[in-house]
């Protein structure tokens, strides 16, 4: 039996395509998974300060950056 499938393999290359196009697919939707998550625990770090009145005006962030 597996040799039989192992001939479909080597006579028919649409079944490796397809699963590389599946490995594409798959690693692509976790790369923006993980970019959407890391987004949303940027927003939530910001959401937070916010929340609580302990948002700084823009004019005091400024003027508390050091330049080296």
């Amino acid at each position: 039996m597996s040799t039989l499938l192992f001939l479909a393999g080597a006579e028919n290359p649409a079944h490796g395509l397809a699963i590389a196009g599946l490995n594409l697919l798959i690693g692509l939707a976790l790369i923006c998974i993980s970019l959407l998550l890391c987004a949303m625990v940027c927003v939530l770090a910001c959401l937070q300060p916010i929340a609580s009145g302990q948002m700084q005006s823009i004019r005091n962030l400024i003027g508390r950056r050091v330049v080296a």
